[in-house]
């Protein structure tokens, strides 16, 4: 992850714009602190966090933009602009094609268009498609066919993004989602292979596997008939947990099973070629649709009518919550500073705001009703929580587009 460390951070007041950048407001934590930005057509988190005398700042991983590129750039403005002296520095920008959009990674509303719209006879997706040996050969062998490949490692994204260009295959679309969400928003009927190659097992965690009850249902509503879901697998625990989820299709007659045992693939993966050498078994389930499918993609509805902002936080503790298909971790909670900033030169603004200075040695506590100038001393700014301070929360989900903040009131 691109990053550096300074001695100082002095912010002006926000949102501000920096020929493509912008810097649009911050949200402070317990020991971090969020500046939402854009970038380009890249939307994320940079993060500043107090070490001893110093003050590391590096982009947030889970908003991440697939570009490195619109990080690296966003870095370098804050860095100029912001920064005072730099300790160290781990990322060297180029004004190069990074920052530039590559056609074939899209967004969610994008792939949705292409799915319903496609000038091609087939469509096919493959989840986790890694370093894309698999996803690659297949777009050869089907022109015909859509391939949409599915990854939540971006720099993967970009790598066979690249790959597919230098190559001028026309039928690849790549994004960075949960396949689970993906697939419960696609039309009934419209896919012909789903393929999933060795995804991490979670044989000691079960919940975090893609594979589950829903998981089951969204394949055979998405599947057309004789469409397939391939799963291939060095885990015989996921091949007999997959053929579990999936056995209430067949027993219904609305699928038929099929399964080997080291079975040769047209094309190998490079953890396949390594486990083959290590004399491990391979696992193949292929579950074949014989039914029409039916039913409507999902309607997501986010909407918090009444709840009591302030009480969140008096009882806000790090947990998580499991299910049988999910887990939900609440971390961290922050709060936007709305109008609190610091003028340019680093001194405390009639709206308020805080000035990051390692090194003067002391913590300091500010209220953010009364002095909201805080000095960050390398150490630990705690809020007490005012009635304004209360009415804005966070959503870390950068990734679907949408606005960050959700009002709380």
């Amino acid at each position: 992850m691109p990053n550096f460390i300074t001695q100082s951070v002095s912010l002006p007041p926000l949102p501000i714009k920096l020929g493509e950048t912008e810097f649009l407001e911050t949200a402070r934590g317990r020991n971090l602190t969020l500046v939402r930005t854009k970038s380009f057509d890249s939307e994320f988190f940079i993060t500043l966090k107090p070490s001893g005398d110093k003050v590391i700042v590096k982009g947030e991983k889970i908003t991440k933009p697939a570009k490195i590129g619109h990080l690296q750039r966003a870095l370098e403005i804050f860095k100029e602009r912001f920064c005072g002296r730099i300790i160290s520095q781990a990322f060297a920008y180029k004004d190069s094609s990074l920052t530039k959009k590559t056609p074939l990674i899209l967004g969610e509303n994008e792939i949705l268009s292409l799915v319903k719209s496609s000038k091609f006879n087939k469509i096919f997706i493959e989840i986790g498609f890694g370093s894309g040996r698999h996803l690659l050969h297949q777009a050869r062998s089907n022109q015909d066919a859509l391939l949409i490949g599915i990854e939540i490692y971006k720099p993967a994204i970009e790598q066979v993004a690249k790959l597919a260009i230098r190559e001028g295959l026309q039928n690849i679309a790549l994004i960075a989602t949960d396949a689970r969400v993906l697939l419960s928003l696609l039309p009934a009927g419209c896919l012909q292979r789903v393929f999933l190659h060795f995804p991490v097992p979670w044989d000691d965690a079960p919940h975090r596997r893609v594979i589950s009850d829903e998981f089951a249902s969204q394949i055979a509503r998405t599947l057309g008939r004789g469409g397939r879901f391939e799963l291939r697998t060095d885990s015989k625990e996921y091949f007999l947990y997959a053929m579990q989820k999936l056995s209430p299709y067949v027993q219904r007659k609305a699928g038929e099973i099929s399964h080997f045992k080291n079975r040769d693939a047209a094309v190998a993966s490079k953890y396949e070629d390594r486990w083959r050498k290590m004399d491990k078994n391979i696992y193949d389930l292929i579950y074949e649709n014989k039914t029409a499918s039916l039913g409507e993609p999902q309607q997501f509805e986010m909407e918090f009518l009444k709840f009591d902002a302030a009480a969140i936080a008096r009882n806000f503790k790090n947990s998580t919550f499991k299910g049988e298909d999910f887990f939900v971790h609440f971390e961290e909670i922050f709060y936007f500073d709305a109008q609190k900033s610091l003028d340019a030169d680093g001194a405390c603004a009639a709206s308020g705001g805080v000035n990051f200075n390692a090194g003067s040695g002391s913590n300091f506590t500010s209220k953010t009703n009364s002095n909201p100038c805080a000095n960050l001393d390398g150490g630990f700014i705690s809020y007490e929580a005012g009635a304004d301070s209360m009415t804005e929360a966070i959503n870390l989900n950068a990734m679907r587009g949408k606005n960050l903040t959700k009002r709380a009131n």
